[in-house]
């Protein structure tokens, strides 16, 4: 069983510039509170140019970056109007 777990960078849906930033941040959480099971290795991926033309959920992109799950999710900046 493979038990390697890539995180991807956040998908920011609504496209907002000043919380891009957080697409990295995010995974990069993510993957440090995965650290703590130590059964996993886990992985954070900066998008590279073979995963970022498709699904990045896929099992294909799994297999490309060689790992046995990929952890995808979105989020969306909230503003005050």
């Amino acid at each position: 069983m493979n038990r390697t777990i890539a995180v991807l960078p956040l998908q920011n849906i609504n496209n907002d510039a000043e919380g891009e930033f957080l697409r990295f941040a995010l995974a990069d959480e993510v993957a440090n509170a995965l650290t703590y099971a130590h059964a996993l290795e886990i992985r954070t991926v900066h998008i590279d140019a073979k995963v970022r033309c498709r699904r990045p959920g896929s099992g294909k992109a799994g297999s490309e970056l060689g790992v046995g799950t990929v952890v995808v999710d979105t989020f969306c900046v909230m503003t005050k109007k």
